[in-house]
């Protein structure tokens, strides 16, 4: 869940990590950076969203020269998901943590909803 959803500072440390690299293919960039599949393109399109990174190509480019500014993570659409993804994890793991296996077999024998929201 976590690496879905990076943090502020996991992004940070991942561009500054590629603008050592840059210009490289994603390939490159998975390679360089010891991503796992498909986890390289969260971060990417994080970056590109705040224009920070380019593709042309197929080929990565630094969009610009400035320093990853944490307000900017805060606004992309990834991250506004992660906050609301992570708080629903944590409750829906609490509230199977701490609800009895007899309390679980009552509310799926009677039909009823398991976990209700709110």
């Amino acid at each position: 869940m976590d690496r879905l959803f990076p943090t502020v500072e996991e992004l940070e440390a991942v561009y500054q990590d590629l603008k050592d690299v840059l210009p490289a293919s994603e390939r490159d960039i998975r390679k360089a950076l010891s991503f796992e599949d498909g986890i390289s393109k969260v971060f990417l399109s994080m970056l590109e969203e705040m224009n920070l990174l380019s593709i042309e190509s197929g080929v990565w480019h630094s969009s610009s020269s400035s320093d990853l500014d944490t307000s900017q993570v805060k606004k992309t659409l990834r991250y506004r998901e992660g906050v609301a993804e992570k708080r629903m994890t944590r409750w829906f793991a609490t509230k199977l943590s701490t609800m009895t296996t007899r309390g679980l077999l009552r509310s799926l024998t009677n039909a009823e909803e398991v976990l209700k929201v709110g």
